[in-house]
């Protein structure tokens, strides 16, 4: 009986850390999943000089390593693949509650 409780209460907290993965750039942002406009402006707005002439990896590196934060994706930036791994985890999770 024991194990079995032991069982359900790791699933419960696998079931809540896959949640916490799959929404972790809707709350927390992702600096690689924005477009390049946004990228610029996040830099621009952090006063960074010289990033114009910067592609995609380059900025996404400048802002982490400058330590701008990522803004909240909104959620209709979200691919099919990101949403459906939310879906996924918000219904392993209630499963196992």
């Amino acid at each position: 009986m024991r194990s079995f409780f032991l069982a359900s209460a790791s699933a419960a907290a696998l079931a809540e850390l896959a949640l916490e993965a799959a929404l972790a750039p809707l709350l927390k942002g992702e600096l690689a999943l924005l477009p390049v406009t946004t990228l610029k402006r996040l830099c621009s707005g952090a006063g960074l000089k010289g990033y114009s002439k910067y592609k995609k990896p380059e900025l996404v590196t400048l802002l982490k390593a400058s330590g701008v934060p990522a803004p909240p994706l909104e959620v209709k930036k979200l691919s099919r693949a990101q949403l459906e791994a939310i879906a996924i985890a918000a219904l392993a999770r209630s499963a196992v509650s």
